[in-house]
């Protein structure tokens, strides 16, 4: 985060974006939190969906959020284990039951 500060370009990796994320989230640095959310929307995989819309939902990433939706309703089939989607709560499962519905007509 140093790093960022002084220069503001830093080298994104998954191993640091939701951390960088959650620093940036608690010192209200907007600009680097738009930078590592736009780098989580990029890394959005069948793997890391359901973990990654938990993340935007803690910590108020909407556009992480809204991408999340769009994957999983998308990739519904892959993203779908029952452990995973126990985790979500109504209120996604209903935007990503009507983001579906909304792209298949």
């Amino acid at each position: 985060m140093l790093r960022y500060l002084y220069f503001t370009d830093i080298a994104l990796i998954d191993e640091i974006a939701e951390d960088l994320f959650k620093l940036a989230h608690e010192y209200q640095l907007e600009e680097l939190k738009d930078d590592c959310e736009k780098y989580l929307i990029k890394e959005i995989s069948i793997e890391n969906a359901i973990p990654n819309i938990l993340f935007a939902e803690r910590y108020e990433a909407s556009q992480l959020r809204k991408a999340c939706i769009a994957f999983i309703a998308k990739n519904m089939d892959q993203v779908s284990q029952p452990q995973n989607i126990q985790e979500l709560d109504h209120q996604i499962m209903i935007e990503i039951c009507q983001f579906k519905l909304k792209k298949s007509t």
